[in-house]
């Protein structure tokens, strides 16, 4: 073989490599976000709450997103943010609000109670940047900044969501192990075309065709991005979670069709009505509640962000409102679960071959010890 066929059987076996990589990812992508078809549109959400309804979604990257919403629609915390900034910096209990055990658990994952002692330095500089004293104010969560620590926020969602998987599973609503099949694919790809890569780009190096060689690593780069962004295993649903995953279709038809341009014109981020930290509610005022007894946080400064539409957190599950996902973006979890998956696969294909190996040793030593004992039947 030339040099030149050399170079276009390895560009060719690259370009193949990558469409198989993008066919797979399109269709995991439209598995996931598919839904039944709802036969009319849904006013109302199902029952249950905004997290159950994004994993049933498939919505697991903006879960976090959306229970922070529902959280301050619901009037369960307040999501704090400087006089002068749009973006929300941290959220805290409400006062007087009483919290359920998964709400009290999602907070725990948001900003893990027990913190290292480096950990608590840097909540209690962030605190002090507010104007805040550390005692008191230990259950403020950062949503950004040094004091969000996200790997480890990351890993407790992660937590958090498998238990709520698993009650789903347990509730009847889902099938137990989600079908990672995609992402089994694309890892092979990956370590065929990295073994294809490296074999071919050295012989493209010694042939003189450096152009090719140094075209292996983006094309290697492009396929592990692939892998990052591909959707995490696909949860199955029972008919009892497949009906719930209709009426969500519902909730999205109305959503789109009269909800979201008001949602977006009324409630985004820049938009979104504000008021110092310790005023009550609208609701709270035009009831004639008595007013909080105030506390640190009230008298920090901050502003906090009146949120009242109740379809807001679905409409960033149906990605209809992405100027709160932009701003709560560090709560996203991104994709890990592709990247496992590859190391995963890596680790048991050196298993295998490490059994075959092994399995081939075996067989050559029956192999003589047989010969051997011909031989000495034969003598």
């Amino acid at each position: 073989m030339s040099s030149r066929e050399f170079a276009v059987a390895l560009l060719a076996a690259g370009a193949v490599s990558a469409l198989i990589a993008l066919v797979v990812q399109f269709v995991a992508s439209r598995i996931q976000w598919h839904l039944p078809r709802s036969l009319v549109v849904e006013y109302a959400s199902p029952a249950g709450d905004v997290i159950d309804h994004g994993l049933l979604v498939r919505a697991d990257r903006r879960v976090a997103a959306a229970a922070i919403a529902d959280l301050a629609v619901r009037g369960r915390i307040r999501m704090l943010a400087p006089p002068d900034s749009a973006r929300p910096i941290a959220v805290h209990p409400s006062p007087g609000a009483t919290l359920t055990k998964q709400e009290r658990a999602f907070l725990a994952a948001l900003q893990p109670p027990s913190m290292t002692p480096r950990q608590k330095k840097r909540h209690d500089r962030a605190l002090a940047r507010l104007g805040l004293e550390p005692a008191g104010n230990a259950d403020i969560v950062f949503l950004t900044g040094p004091a969000a620590f996200p790997s480890r926020r990351a890993r407790e969602l992660r937590l958090f969501l498998d238990e709520r998987r698993k009650r789903l599973v347990d509730d009847g609503l889902a099938h137990g192990t989600p079908v990672r099949t995609h992402l089994v694919l694309l890892a092979l790809l990956f370590l065929a075309a990295a073994a294809l890569g490296i074999l071919g780009g050295l012989g493209a190096l010694f042939t003189g065709l450096w152009p090719v060689a140094l075209a292996v690593l983006p094309a290697l780069a492009g396929l592990l991005w692939l892998i990052a962004i591909a959707p995490p295993g696909l949860q199955r649903f029972t008919p009892a979670g497949t009906a719930v995953r209709r009426h969500l279709s519902g909730v999205r038809d109305y959503v789109r069709l009269a909800e979201q341009d008001r949602i977006r014109m009324l409630e985004s981020p820049t938009t979104a009505l504000r008021a110092p930290a310790g005023d009550q509610s609208p609701a709270a005022r035009s009831l004639g509640l008595q007013k909080p007894t105030p506390d640190m946080v009230s008298q920090s400064g901050l502003d906090r962000l009146i949120l009242t539409e109740r379809l807001l957190p679905y409409a960033i599950l149906f990605r209809q409102e992405r100027a709160w996902k932009r701003e709560l973006r560090d709560t996203d979890l991104g994709s890990s679960e592709g990247l496992r998956t590859l190391g995963a696969t890596t680790d048991a294909l050196i298993s295998t071959l490490d059994a075959m190996i092994a399995v081939g040793q075996v067989a050559r030593l029956l192999g003589s010890l047989i010969g051997a004992i011909i031989r000495t039947v034969g003598n």
